[in-house]
């Protein structure tokens, strides 16, 4: 899995995850990620943004929410991806796969996505 984020003064490091997401493990990429980050990011109060997967909405993540006094914006259930990250994805996947290329191992896969 990928993470990262975006806001109106510049965008996040790239993270990457080994495995399968849980609460625990979105936990820790927020506090060690968006937490140091979005004030050098986002001019003043900001709303965070995410999806209504099961790792994002768990009682671990809202209590987190919660205690770090991270505003959330409210997303609808079975919304479109509306969602500006869902489109830069798009953006970076093609990029990433242009001219159909095959990458030989995850390090130069994860390589590419960076430089994207």
């Amino acid at each position: 899995m990928v993470w990262g984020g975006s806001a109106t003064e510049g965008t996040t490091p790239i993270v990457f995850e080994q495995g399968r997401m849980n609460s625990e493990s979105y936990v820790d990429k927020l506090t060690d990620n968006l937490l140091p980050e979005a004030p050098l990011i986002a001019s003043g109060d900001y709303l965070f943004q995410q999806k209504n997967a099961a790792v994002h909405v768990s009682q671990t993540s809202k209590s987190w929410f919660d205690a770090n006094v991270v505003k959330l914006l409210d997303w609808p259930v079975r919304s479109p991806d509306l969602n500006p990250m869902e489109n830069l994805w798009g953006i970076l996947a093609h990029e990433v796969y242009k001219n159909c290329i095959q990458y030989q191992n995850k390090q130069e896969f994860m390589s590419s996505i960076e430089k994207v």
